[in-house]
This record gives structure tokens, C-alpha cells and sequence, in this order.
């Protein structure tokens, strides 16, 4: 690994781990979108040589990864209820991108 890929959100609240596994996922699955949540990431992968025991260590949980049809309402409500007093640990996506305001009401998002 030429650079170390952060586990932490940055302004934008996206983080670089969780779009590349998002990445990798969508790659293995074969499907347009992938969505990852932020909170199954344990730390960041440092530079260097990574091994299976360092992928093991970040991603814990053994989630499975699952292939739906979803229409667009779904995805609308899935981006939706993601959000929560402090937007901690929100979906990271790739394949999609979307507007929000950390100001705004609970519950809304618009698709771009």
C-alpha cells in the first residue's frame, strides 16, 4: 500500500476505507451501487505491505455481502434513515452520489 487509506470521514463525512471496500464490493458483485457502512471499520490501513490478518482486523463483523434490486424510493429511504442527531457513521456509496445538509431536517436527501 503506497499510503495509508483512512477509516476517518473528512468534511464531506466520506471516508477513503469505506468507499474503496464499497468499491471492491460493487466490483465483486457486479451491480451499480454499493453502500458500506462507516461504523463496520475498525482502524485505518497503514502504508505498507498488507496482510489477511490486517483485513480480518479491520472489517471484524464477517458481514456478508448481499446483491438486492432496490427501485429508487428504497434507495431515497435507505439514505434517509441514515441520518441521526450528530450524521455519525453514515453509508458510504459508490456508484451514486446524493446532496445533503448537515443543517436540515432529519429525513431528507435528494438524489443527483
Amino acid at each position: 500500500m503506497p499510503e495509508e487509506i483512512g477509516r476517518n470521514q473528512d468534511a464531506n463525512g466520506e471516508s477513503p476505507l469505506a468507499k474503496m471496500i464499497a468499491e471492491s464490493e460493487r466490483e465483486a458483485m457486479g451491480v451499480d451501487i454499493a453502500f458500506v457502512h462507516q461504523g463496520e471499520m475498525r482502524k485505518s490501513l497503514k502504508k505498507g505491505k498488507i496482510t489477511v490478518e490486517d483485513l480480518y482486523t479491520n472489517v471484524p463483523m464477517g458481514h456478508n455481502v448481499s446483491k438486492l434490486i432496490l427501485t429508487g424510493d428504497q434507495i431515497k429511504l435507505a439514505l434517509e434513515q441514515q441520518w441521526t442527531k450528530d450524521y455519525e457513521n453514515r453509508l458510504q456509496t459508490v456508484g451514486l452520489t446524493y446532496d445533503w445538509e448537515a443543517k436540515a431536517q432529519l429525513a431528507a436527501a435528494s438524489l443527483c
